[in-house]
């Protein structure tokens, strides 16, 4: 059905080709609608004489356009775009050739289409035969109804030609051989452009450009006339001989480690040309050499998937390595085999010979890396061997992960309300048991298999790799800084999610740790935050029932999880969260529901708002206030917590009081350092009831690549503080996860002040891009593909905009599939934008173009019924606009069948939307960066057996976009090397001006004993010297690691705040409140400070992102109509 779909966007918006079989290429155009409104692309347009600026120049369909090639008025433009290089009336490529040996065939094809009159009744061509006068009137001979003025439809002729060459190219530079084509205005040219240079072999070999121009002419400031165009042009160049097409020369920089790696992995992927105006396309035959380069103005590129790879009858199942199904000889067995097979696997890697000595030495750097991981990896499995607490955290975790698997993918079962409460009623969910697999949601009784259950070799050889790191908190490993990079959707959560899971039940067997927080999961933004959440809640409900089941073994201490948020998403205090669910249960209505969880974890069951279609009031279900005064969660029914509270606290003051095992939170929370001494309780300083305790074992960063830029150095400015607040005899480990990222080693060493030998990859690469022994590259398979759309001739890319969300919306309704799932996964479109000013005034298009205009013109185009006719009724948008109540309500939405036909989105969907059935999505625009694109994209087509496709709509007007288009092929195929490096500068000028203030106070205050810490001892702090020179070593060390040139501004600048806060002298460190007789020693940053305060206070973020100050703007000098 995929090829399908675009097949039918081609057909709409370039039309036939050549190789479409007779009937589509026949296919008559109906209606006063001529070829250049029908087409908005491939369209080969006469040459305009004068491209001046004409005012309001009208089209067929009445749209304005502007003639001079810049059209596209509503995208931003770039001013290097001019009239000459997009010109619509040619376009080519450049290629590389052999000077000798040449023996080529040039191909073009092209249509031209006919006016003819046509019968709207009996829907054929009117030729003279077929008209009869009768009353006066002409009528058609056929079905005798009378022939209207607009009874009109244009014919298509196709057209081929072939030029040959042999030995007798143009030599030198600016040497240019031209064919002309007989009977039409069309000149094919090939054109000499070798220059001397230093990237290919100039002597031997020439670098080429064919080009194809329409050599008529368009003297008025009006679109052409249809006549005077060439539509659905292709230009191809075809190889007889075998080696002529040469790699297209490109720069290959050895300046870093990074490009060694990307010049290493993808020596293999060669480019073979570059388009002007066109995208352009190449094929190999069996021996590896290019036979055709041709232009593509709707170029397609599969990104195959990476298949895990799997050891020989060895499915490494959770079952047989958790505690009931463990046989020691057996198990120990199935992961004796990862090593073994790795070591197996390197030393095959290792016989392969290469002739460039960079690609040599890298692979070597690299193989290494991989010999260190096996030797992790063995370490991991002899401490199971020896210390029987890990082997039994080892096989608990195997048993909570399988729980949580199966129990995460249990579906939602919804409430059925009445008039009473105490009547509601709602289904059970048959709840698996670990050792039935009939049982297991997604069971599949013919081949009695599960999807579930297994682990993936680089999730468990991870967690192996990571065992003696968490099980010896002074162990040098915990010193490393663990990437887990892996692309999007392949598993990285699990990973992580199965190290803590170890980590939590080690330190309890081991250490018999009171209740503290030992992990602490980051993450960059709430939807990711909310999402990760919900599945982090599985893991430790199981984690719990198994404590529950194990008190001897497990303690006591509940096993708990925590989210810790801005005020948006939860409550902060327990007064307030007691308000939000009072005002839930007497109105229903979910803005007051800020609670995250809208499923139970354990059982699938609906909690939260629950929605009545009768007239029975909307009510809240699973949530309460306690004797203590604490908002909890509890199930119904079946589920093992519906007679005991949930493990799970959503409000700040509930994870002071108690802080869980787990924290997910987001970055931006610990800008609160400054302002709210009560975090320190989560690095285990002052725990209720425990004093000082060990910090947390394990600190999990997700989805790095956007701890970039503006945020990163930020949060790069505050982690160094965060690291002192842990400083302990047991070493803190990090692990960091991301699909997209470059110069991961800069990264890490400016954000966590770590060593190069301290940065791990995992899984480190091997010596090409499609084999790293956990995963490899499947050619066999289906991938994601993507399509590029440039419409040159579109009137303006509102136009295009249109055109393309109309055909995709129709075309997943026009064939008749017996897969259901399959064409349902194409029904929404997920329109993609990199910014809300892009994003604009989409939906207000959807609803007025596309869905009154445009799709009914296709009813009638395509000849449509009624059952294949494509109805739009639901336009969502999932964009920073959205409130933090309505975001989890369009997740499910999404997640439901037939239900939202199109959503705009930004980039809050980049990380963090994982919905299984969506599979269609239309990117408009290229986006900022590379990394975003990749992640963004990856949205769609996540399951295997429901093929994703990306159409990547380019703006014309703008210099990027069109690059990105010519060089379509070529950047596809090795995506991942242009992803660009993130910036990270946590000591830069504007960081230190914007937040070296709140580090200073954060330290202090969180450093200093404990009666000093709340907000009336400020002159205290300050007067405390020896804390204050504990923190000038810190910063001097931390600067001199990372950013040794900013040391002595840095000095200065302290000096200078600590001056200013000594003159200040102000009693109170902050207030939410304007107090003109005790001014605080600091506000938040882009609050106005009260006017009647004699001396300014620090301003100090309460957020990592920009925080700017509101401005009014007035406008004056209007009149008043009339």
């Amino acid at each position: 059905m995929r090829d399908k779909i675009i097949k039918e966007v081609r057909l709409d918006l370039v039309g036939p080709s050549l190789s479409d079989d007779d009937q589509v290429k026949g296919r008559l155009l109906i209606g006063e609608e001529g070829p250049f409104q029908q087409f908005i692309s491939g369209i080969l347009e006469p040459q305009r004489v004068s491209a001046g600026n004409y005012e309001d120049d009208i089209t067929d369909d009445n749209s304005t356009i502007n003639v001079s090639g810049n059209n596209n008025i509503e995208g931003v433009s770039d001013e290097g775009l001019s009239f000459t290089n997009t010109s619509k009336s040619s376009f080519g490529f450049s290629f590389l050739s052999l000077r000798n040996d040449i023996d080529y065939i040039i191909d073009i094809s092209f249509a031209t289409y006919q006016r003819i009159r046509w019968c709207i009744t009996c829907r054929h061509e009117l030729k003279k035969e077929h008209i009869i006068n009768i009353d006066n009137s002409q009528k058609c001979k056929n079905c005798e109804n009378k022939v209207h003025k607009g009874s009109v439809a244009y014919s298509r002729i196709q057209h081929h030609h072939q030029f040959k060459l042999k030995d007798d190219i143009p030599l030198h530079f600016n040497e240019e051989k031209i064919f002309k084509l007989k009977d039409h205005d069309l000149e094919v040219i090939l054109i000499n452009r070798t220059v001397r240079n230093q990237y290919f072999d100039y002597k031997n070999q020439v670098l080429l450009s064919l080009s194809i121009l329409n050599k008529k002419e368009n003297n008025t400031p009006k679109i052409p006339r249809y006549n005077d165009c060439y539509y659905q042009v292709e230009l191809s160049i075809k190889n007889k001989s075998k080696s002529s097409f040469q790699e297209y020369p490109e720069p290959i920089i050895h300046d870093s480690w990074d490009n060694n790696l990307n010049n290493l992995l993808y020596r293999d992927i060669k480019t073979y040309a570059t388009g002007h105006s066109c995208a352009v396309d190449w094929d190999k035959n069996n021996n590896g050499s290019v036979t055709y380069i041709k232009s593509n103005f709707i170029p397609e590129h599969e990104i195959k998937p990476l298949l895990h790879f799997n050891i020989d009858n060895n499915d490494l199942e959770m079952y047989k390595l958790s505690t009931n199904g463990w046989e020691n000889e057996i198990s120990f067995k199935l992961i004796n085999e990862i090593p073994s097979a790795y070591s197996q696997w390197i030393n095959n890697k290792s016989k392969e010979t290469f002739s460039n000595k960079y690609n040599k030495n890298q692979a070597k750097v690299n193989l290494d890396n991989c010999k260190i991981c096996v030797s992790r990896i063995e370490e991991g499995i002899n401490i199971l061997k020896s210390d029987s607490n890990a082997l039994i955290a080892f096989q608990f975790m195997n048993h909570a992960m399988l729980d949580q698997q199966l129990r995460y993918s249990l579906p939602l079962k919804k409430w059925s309300l009445s008039e009473s409460i105490t009547n509601d009623t709602i289904e059970d969910n048959i709840l698996p048991v670990l050792n039935d697999i009939t049982t297991w949601p997604d069971y599949n009784k013919d081949n009695q298999k599960s999807r579930f259950g297994k682990w993936r070799l680089f999730q468990l050889a991870f967690i192996l790799m990571n065992v003696k790191s968490m099980t010896n908190p002074e162990s040098n490993d915990r010193e490393i800084v663990d990437l887990i990079w892996f692309p999007t959707g392949g598993g990285k959560t699990e990973a992580y999610l199965g190290l803590s899971a170890f980590t939590i039940f080690y330190n309890e067997l081991a250490f018999n740790r009171p209740a503290a927080t030992e992990i602490i999961m980051r993450y960059t933004l709430r939807l990711l935050t909310a999402q990760q959440f919900e599945r982090a809640c599985a893991l430790v409900m199981s984690c719990e029932k198994l404590r529950k089941d194990n008190l001897e073994l497990l303690g006591e201490d509940e096993i708990s999880i925590g989210v810790y948020v801005g005020e948006s998403l939860t409550p902060n205090k327990n007064d307030k969260a007691i308000s939000l669910i009072e005002n839930l249960n007497n109105t229903g209505y979910s803005q007051h529901y800020k609670f995250l969880l809208l499923k139970c974890p354990n059982c699938g069951k609906e909690l939260g708002p629950v929605y009545s279609n009768r007239r029975v009031q909307d009510r809240a279900k699973g949530i309460y206030i306690n004797n203590e005064g604490i908002s909890k969660f509890k199930c119904y029914g079946n589920c093992e917590y519906s007679n005991s509270d949930f493990p799970v606290y959503v409000v700040d003051e509930d994870l002071y009081n108690k802080p869980p095992t787990m924290v997910i939170a987001t970055v931006d929370k610990f800008a609160q350092l400054p302002h709210q001494t009560k975090i320190r309780k989560l690095f285990g300083i002052d725990v209720p009831d425990i004093g000082n305790h060990n910090p947390p074992s394990l600190i999990i960063q997700d989805e790095l690549h956007l701890i970039s830029g503006p945020l990163g150095s930020m949060v790069g400015h505050y982690e160094g503080v965060i690291q002192e607040l842990m400083r302990n005899e047991q070493k803190v480990k990090i692990i960091a996860s991301t699909a997209t990222i470059a110069m991961a080693k800069e990264q890490i060493r400016n954000l966590y002040a770590k060593k190069d030998e301290h940065i791990k990859i995992f899984p480190p690469p091997g010596i090409s891009h499609d084999d790293s022994f956990f995963s490899k590259l499947e050619n066999k398979a289906v991938g994601r593909k993507y399509i590029g759309v440039y419409a040159n001739s579109s009137p303006s890319f509102s136009t295009t905009q249109i055109r393309l969300y109309s055909i995709l919306l129709q075309a997943s309704k026009m064939f008749d599939e017996d897969n259901k799932d399959l064409q349902d996964s194409y029904h929404t479109l997920l329109c993609y934008y990199s910014s809300l000013k892009e994003l604009g005034h989409a939906k207000t298009m959807i609803e007025d173009d596309v869905k009154s205009l445009r799709l009914r013109k296709l009813y009638s185009k395509l000849d449509l019924d009624a059952d294949h006719r494509r109805y739009v009724n639901n336009i969502e948008e999932l964009t920073s606009r959205k409130q933090d109540y309505e975001i989890p309500k369009i997740m499910s939405n999404l997640g439901k069948k037939g239900y939202i036909d199109a959503c705009l989105a930004t980039n809050m969907i980049s990380v963090g939307l994982d919905i299984q059935r969506l599979s269609l999505m239309c990117c408009v625009c290229q986006p900022k960066s590379t990394a975003e694109y990749i992640q963004a994209t990856s949205r769609v087509g996540r399951s295997a057996d429901k093929p994703g496709i990306v159409f990547t709509l380019y703006n014309t007007s703008r210099a990027r976009d069109m690059s990105h288009y010519e060089n379509f092929k070529s950047y596809h195929s090795k995506i991942y090397t242009h992803v660009e490096p993130m910036s990270l500068t946590p000591f830069s000028v504007r960081v230190r001006d914007r937040a070296i203030e709140a580090i200073l106070i954060g330290f202090l205050r969180n450093h200093i004993d404990q009666e000093y810490r709340n907000d009336e001892h400020a002159v205290q702090v300050r007067s405390n010297e020896q804390i204050i020179r504990k923190f000038e070593l810190f910063l001097e060390e931390r600067i001199k690691f990372i950013d040794k040139k900013e040391l002595e501004s840095a000095k200065k600048e302290l000096k200078r705040v600590l001056d200013k806060w000594r003159r200040l002298n102000r009693i109170r460190f902050h207030s939410w409140q304007d107090n003109t007789n005790r001014p605080p020693l600091f506000i938040n940053y882009g609050r106005e400070p009260n006017p009647r305060w004699v001396k300014t206070p620090f301003f100090v973020p309460s957020s990592m992102r920009n925080v700017d100050k509101e401005t009014p703007l007035f406008i004056t000098g209007l009149e008043e109509d009339g």
